[in-house]
């Protein structure tokens, strides 16, 4: 129910909405009402869509080893995964407060991009080394700034 109301809410603003949009856009060439669906229809259809097919969070290292390779950007993961064919809804970096990290090199990183992306997608994520972040603890942070 908790998820109900607030689509209720959306379909209520929206036929309001619809009631005071409705200006000569809705009336074709001929003179005749156009048919358009109403919120009521566009409310169900979006919550089918987001029923079938949710959004989940994936996570990736942002270095794999401390001292070893070089940082990946937000942007260079997001495009790892749209080249791919994954659709990227969200982004945001990240650091894992599930494991300690010492501070050695070649040791692991505990600074990790998130990216949202649809759970029919998960598959090819995992299949490029990303994995849901539903399964590691971490704290949103501020992406670090890539200039030197």
């Amino acid at each position: 129910m908790k998820r109900k109301l607030p689509l209720l809410m959306m379909g209520f603003f929206l036929s309001a909405g619809a009631l005071a949009q409705s200006s000569a856009s809705d009336v074709d060439v001929a003179g005749s009402q156009a048919v358009k669906p109403s919120a009521n229809i566009l409310l169900a259809q979006t919550e089918d869509v987001t029923a079938q097919d949710p959004v989940v969070w994936v996570f990736r290292h942002r270095r794999p080893k401390q001292c070893v390779g070089k940082d990946m950007t937000l942007a260079e993961s997001s495009a790892k995964l749209k080249d791919s064919g994954v659709v990227v809804h969200g982004s945001a970096c990240g650091f894992r407060t599930d494991v300690v990290f010492v501070s050695s090199c070649g040791e692991p990183t505990g600074q990790i991009l998130l990216h949202l992306i649809r759970a029919s997608a998960l598959e090819t994520a995992l299949d490029l080394d990303y994995g849901p972040a539903e399964q590691v603890k971490y704290q949103r942070v501020e992406c670090p700034d890539k200039t030197p």
